[in-house]
């Protein structure tokens, strides 16, 4: 018929659309925690030998737990508003302790979020991946989308592969020369941080193939030239008989007459 003491340490940390909760458990007679939320302080309470389920209303507060833990989290909360948690220890006979709130209004702003990063390569104009040898300088640029505006970002390139040699003297651009590199793919990566609290990063990562230059289309054959003048010469001469055959046929004739 007694229930167990209250909990000790009882804090509620906000973040972003969530709350953390911890605890200590006390050490005799106890079995499990409820916890109640609302969004107005919990003026009601468990009623004793009930067991209640995950999802329960007890007057203002639904039920977010029921366990022997020490800490739950609190998710699908709205930043800017406040949020009232009450914990209540109980032993096996289901005798509720008196309970514990406390109260968390969350940030109106998520805080610091993790950038995204991309990155796109262009050669000659183009963008790609395939790097031709000796078709000029390769650019590779670093896009940064940040959901925290006013965020500056420092851009560290060391996790490129060590054959490529940055000729670029800007900070979001990576720029080589393929020309005098063999055959084969070549990683360029770039690691984003921002200056927000706390300090937030994120990578990319692109794979280059380098490859050799297309050979050039083959020369016009000689011998195809000179077997067209060779026939052209030919069909010249040909002509040329015909026309003897016909003038000394008609010198033939005139005489038998």
């Amino acid at each position: 018929m007694t229930p167990p003491a209250d909990v000790t340490n009882f804090t509620v940390t906000g973040g972003d659309t969530q709350a953390v909760l911890s605890w200590l458990n006390p050490v005799s007679d106890f079995s499990k925690v409820l916890i109640l939320q609302a969004t107005s302080s919990i003026l009601t309470a468990p009623t004793d030998t009930t067991n209640y389920k995950v999802g329960d209303m007890i007057g203002n507060a639904s039920v977010i737990y029921s366990g022997n833990g020490i800490s739950n989290t609190a998710q699908g909360l709205v930043n800017g508003n406040t949020y009232y948690f009450k914990i209540f220890s109980f032993d096996a006979s289901l005798n509720y302790a008196a309970g514990v709130e406390m109260n968390v209004t969350l940030s109106a702003s998520p805080g610091n979020l993790v950038p995204v990063v991309s990155l796109i390569a262009e050669q000659s104009q183009t963008v790609t991946t395939r790097v031709v040898q000796d078709a000029g300088n390769v650019i590779v640029q670093v896009t940064v989308t940040d959901p925290n505006p006013l965020d500056n970002h420092s851009y560290d390139w060391s996790p490129t592969d060590s054959r490529l040699v940055d000729l670029d003297i800007s900070a979001n651009n990576f720029t080589f020369d393929p020309s005098g590199l063999t055959i084969g793919n070549y990683t360029v990566s770039v690691d984003v941080t921002d200056d927000g609290m706390p300090v937030r990063s994120a990578s990319a990562t692109l794979i280059m193939e380098v490859v050799a230059p297309s050979p050039p289309p083959p020369p016009a054959s000689s011998s195809n030239t000179a077997a067209s003048d060779s026939g052209g010469g030919g069909s010249l001469n040909i002509v040329v008989l015909l026309m003897a055959c016909l003038v000394s046929l008609i010198r033939t004739d005139r005489r038998n007459r």
